[in-house]
């Protein structure tokens, strides 16, 4: 059996485990919301990183639930490829010379709507 001490050491990583994904989450939301310029290529690998991002915390044991450090990560993630999307969307009219209009985006969280703002800029659709 486990002696006591790695027993105590077992249970003091995952009290410290989920402060470190809330932290590691909160500098990677900060730093994708200080992105200046993402072209349609960016946009992609970050869709790739973000999700790659996101299963981390599954991994080491599925810590947080909507409101933790996943759920943030997938709320950003969706955030990006809808605004990819558009991305695309928007230089197909404007090369067959159409009217580019957005398709409606429902049932979107507050707190996606804070990212959404500076990604809308930096991806040129504001």
């Amino acid at each position: 059996g486990a002696s006591q001490l790695e027993k105590s050491q077992e249970g003091s990583e995952l009290q410290w485990l989920p402060a470190i994904l809330e932290a590691s989450v909160d500098v990677v939301v900060d730093k994708v919301m200080k992105i200046k310029e993402l072209t349609a290529a960016g946009a992609s690998q970050l869709a790739v990183d973000l999700e790659y991002l996101r299963k981390v915390p599954d991994a080491l044991g599925g810590t947080g639930g909507a409101d933790g450090a996943a759920g943030r990560l997938k709320d950003l993630l969706e955030t990006v490829e809808y605004l990819a999307l558009q991305q695309r969307r928007k230089k197909e009219c404007m090369a067959q010379g159409v009217a580019y209009v957005e398709e409606t985006r429902t049932n979107v969280p507050a707190r996606n709507r804070t990212a959404e703002r500076p990604l809308r800029l930096a991806m040129g659709l504001s």
